[in-house]
């Protein structure tokens, strides 16, 4: 941050977990800024820890990335701060649904619904305007903030004293190209250009004061060596133009960029600014450069232009416009503009790996790597020591080369969006999503599924299911216990229960976290399978979690196997009912009466002969019998019709509804058959 501070103190290894103030000493800068880091990194540290790299909440979720308003669920579009959204600027635009995200443990916060091209931190961003797969991510970032920047900041009663900055946690959603329209893409693929995207970048660099010559008298320091200021430093050295060492362009100031005031005029190449400066050390000289910047371009990550000052007169600065790298126009400077001056001639290079004088014996060497536009490292250079304060290698000695102090920047992918040139066609939801730490209260499976029995038999076990948070049982919690399928009834548990009836019941965990029902199966009614259903209720009765489902079986002969490999007549029933129903199917027949008569030859029999056709279910009605007597004996159905029976002959009959079968039998007239059959 380009903050007037003496250093920035904080070191995570270090392990300080406050800074302590005594009594009667001096207050710096330094331990307040401590203070502060240490308490971020560690809400930054836990918070990323319980979270993980991203999430947002259930209850307040935001970034969704959405084609219309009606593609978010019936909760979001019912918050006030999901309506009255603005129009969508093109058929490449979306919106971003208001609520929170935590990126890296940073809170990013969206108070309202809001087009991806109308977002506050990123103006006029690109727009998607070709078919293809995209990936919506969040870029965070914290960002350094003024009075030059908010004016709100000021204590106005100071009369324009300066005061205590800010540090705002800066989101910007954007967007990258994938792959093509059917590329297998999710939001779980490896995707090489969001990794680049994301990658952070690898240059450091090394700072140390100029060492001196070996004295020929010992008691003599060089007058070359070590920082040879008469002032203490904080110097920054921040990359200008992205690049690798050899291409990289940096810029330094001795004050930590702090020399700065707001642009608030122009005529040709003179500029009017807010004030010239505490004194020529701490403000705008001739000779000096400075750089035009403004909020978009910090915003865009764009380096400002360079330019060197011809003359200042009061708060008029004249620009030598021959040495700018880039627009001078304020037209072309449109947010919070601001000249900032830079003790760098200009752009520098400083990039082969050897050591660069910054000025008055302080030196920084760079090493490889690649490197991005406003990252900086901050060395403080103190007067009484003539030394930088600056790490040193563990191993070799040698001054440490480090990453940069900042800017840090977290990333979440938010979405997977298919554009077909005209429309968007799908997006696929990205975001983590986690529940409050007070609704994990979780309903388990415990006991009581897949059990067999007869109809409207209970159940040898209870239906068990149980409540934890986390590890622990949580008594008290109410659960309710529904039949869904059958006409079978719920019975008391062992536990105590709130309310119930055969079809539901309302149970109260105990201290073991357990609730239970019992179960009675209904009759089969074309269900072999019946169902119970549990769910956790709050206080209200709304269900507060997926619902534990019990099936249980009707014991049935139709739906046990049954192997007829050894019994040919049963060979085609492959079930016990089948096999049984077979066997009851097996006709038998049974002589009724009529049996044992006597008669002489070639007369009747006194009573007509009767047999019964039946099986296991009873009489077979409708039932074929054959009669046939021995040699020339006479049947026929009625009595009378012995007369025209032909002698010996077979007759079919018919069984009546109570499976009887009936003839009458005229005895052959041989005289020499002592007894007679009939078949």
């Amino acid at each position: 941050m380009k903050a007037d501070l003496s250093r920035d103190t904080f070191r995570k290894k270090k392990h300080y977990s406050s800074v302590r103030m005594q009594q009667g000493r001096i207050q710096v800068d330094a331990d307040w800024n401590e203070q502060l880091d240490i308490i971020g990194h560690r809400t930054n540290t836990e918070t990323r820890d319980v979270i993980g790299p991203c999430g947002a909440p259930l209850a307040s979720a935001g970034f969704h990335s959405v084609a219309a308003v009606a593609d978010l669920s019936a909760e979001d579009q019912s918050r006030e701060e999901n309506q009255h959204a603005a129009p969508l600027s093109g058929t490449g635009d979306f919106y971003i649904s208001a609520g929170r995200l935590y990126v890296d443990g940073s809170l990013c916060e969206n108070e309202h619904i809001v087009p991806y091209s109308a977002q506050p931190h990123l103006p006029s961003p690109p727009m998607v305007d070709s078919a293809g797969i995209y990936v919506a991510y969040l870029d965070v970032w914290q960002r350094h903030v003024t009075a030059l920047e908010d004016d709100a900041i000021r204590e106005k009663a100071l009369n324009g004293v300066d005061t205590a900055t800010r540090t705002q946690t800066l989101w910007q959603v954007r967007w990258l190209r994938a792959g093509d329209v059917g590329d297998a893409i999710s939001c779980l693929t490896d995707i090489a250009a969001y990794d680049t995207a994301i990658a952070a970048p690898t240059g450091t660099l090394a700072a140390r004061v100029q060492p001196g010559g070996t004295p020929s008298d010992p008691c003599i320091v060089p007058s070359s060596a070590g920082y040879r200021r008469l002032e203490n430093q904080l110097y920054r050295v921040e990359v200008h133009d992205d690049g690798n060492r050899g291409s990289a362009t940096f810029k330094w100031s001795r004050e930590n960029g702090t020399v700065v005031a707001h642009w608030e005029s122009q005529d040709v190449d003179q500029i009017t600014v807010s004030s010239s400066g505490r004194d020529t050390t701490l403000g705008f000289n001739s000779g000096d450069w400075v750089e035009l910047i403004d909020d978009e371009r910090e915003l865009l990550k764009l380096p400002g232009t360079l330019v060197r000052l011809l003359s200042v007169s009061d708060n008029v600065l004249t620009l030598e416009t021959a040495t700018a790298t880039g627009t001078i126009s304020m037209a072309d400077f449109q947010t919070h503009p601001k000249v900032r001056r830079w003790d760098s001639a200009g752009a520098i290079k400083p990039g082969n790996g050897n050591w660069f004088d910054l000025e008055d014996g302080v030196q920084v060497q760079l090493g490889s790597g690649s490197f991005r536009n406003g990252d900086y490292w901050l060395i403080p250079a103190r007067q009484n020591t003539g030394e930088v304060e600056w790490p040193r290698d563990e191993s070799s000695g040698d001054p440490a080369l480090r990453a940069p102090a900042g800017i840090e920047h977290g990333y979440c992918r938010l979405a997977v969006m298919t554009h077909d040139g005209s429309s968007w066609t799908e997006i696929e939801d990205c975001r983590p999503l986690f529940p409050a730490v007070t609704e994990l209260k979780q309903l388990f499976y415990v006991s009581g599924d897949g059990q067999e029995a007869l109809p409207n038999s209970e159940l040898d076990k209870a239906l068990q299911v149980g409540v934890s948070n986390g590890q622990h049982p949580v008594a008290g919690a109410r659960v309710r216990f529904t039949r869904v399928d059958g006409d079978g009834s719920l019975l008391p548990g062992s536990g105590i229960e709130e309310s119930g009836s055969a079809s539901e019941r309302i149970v109260i965990t105990g201290s073991d976290g357990i609730a239970e029902c019992r179960w009675r199966l209904g009759a089969p009614s074309g269900l072999r399978t019946q169902r119970v259903e549990a769910v956790l209720l709050d206080v209200i009765d709304t269900p507060r979690h997926l619902p534990i489902r019990f099936n249980a079986s009707l014991s049935l002969a139709g739906h046990v196997y049954y192997d007829g490999d050894h019994c040919a007549p049963l060979a085609s029933a492959d079930t016990v009912q089948a096999a049984i129903d077979t066997l009851a199917q097996q006709a038998a027949i049974s002589a009724w009466q009529g049996d044992g008569q006597g008669a002489e030859p070639g007369t009747p029999l006194p009573h007509p002969l009767q047999v019964v056709i039946s099986n296991a279910c009873g009489p077979i009605a409708n039932a074929e019998v054959s009669f046939q007597p021995d040699a020339n004996g006479l049947v026929a159905t009625t009595l009378a019709g012995l007369a025209g029976a032909t002698p010996g002959a077979e007759i079919t009959v018919i069984t009546n509804a109570n499976g009887v079968a009936e003839v009458f039998w005229q005895l052959d007239p041989d005289t020499s058959l002592p007894c007679q059959r009939l078949r």
